[in-house]
């Protein structure tokens, strides 16, 4: 069975060249394009790991990440934040969180799935020497 990810940002041309990527790797990816979308969509699928924006409308990224982490059947999911470069996010804000690490825009496809790899080193994904975004 492949490795479930839930891509959460609003910026669509991203989320859609990150899922072609992710699943070029071998991986079924789902979306949603700002955090409230996100909680539903984690609930449904129950992904092994979350790929989340900072900056969303709706409920930013560190809203969705505490209310993940709210929620007893969402908590444990290991999530990927996205910042701008050169924000920074106070590790007391991320603290109850399962955020296990933070990627800066702009990032390479091979660069997340290399994170994505470390975080679940049994999901088998493969990094292609072409997967630069």
């Amino acid at each position: 069975m492949a490795v479930r990810i839930l891509v959460v940002d609003d910026e669509s041309h991203l989320t859609c060249v990150l899922a072609y990527k992710l699943r070029q790797a071998g991986a079924d990816v789902f979306t949603a394009s700002n955090g409230l979308e996100g909680l539903a969509a984690a609930a449904e699928h129950l992904p092994d790991l979350i790929v989340s924006d900072f900056q969303m409308p709706e409920m930013n990224g560190l809203e969705f990440v505490k209310a993940l982490a709210a929620d007893p059947a969402l908590s444990a999911i290991p999530i990927i934040l996205l910042t701008a470069r050169g924000h920074r996010i106070a590790p007391a804000d991320l603290a109850g969180t399962s955020v296990r690490a933070l990627l800066a825009k702009p990032f390479s496809a091979r660069e997340l799935i290399q994170q994505i790899a470390e975080q679940l080193p049994d999901a088998g994904l493969t990094v292609s020497t072409h997967a630069a975004t």
